[in-house]
């Protein structure tokens, strides 16, 4: 492992939260609309 390639992957760390945020709200919506439909 290099450090420069830790270093590279630290670096978008501040976007990640929202990233994880909006594919979370984006992977969830489907599902419901899956369940909802097996209900």
């Amino acid at each position: 492992m290099n450090q420069t390639n830790n270093t590279k992957s630290y670096q978008p760390l501040p976007n990640i939260p929202a990233d994880i945020e909006i594919s979370q709200k984006a992977e969830m919506k489907p599902i419901q609309d899956i369940a909802s439909k097996l209900t």
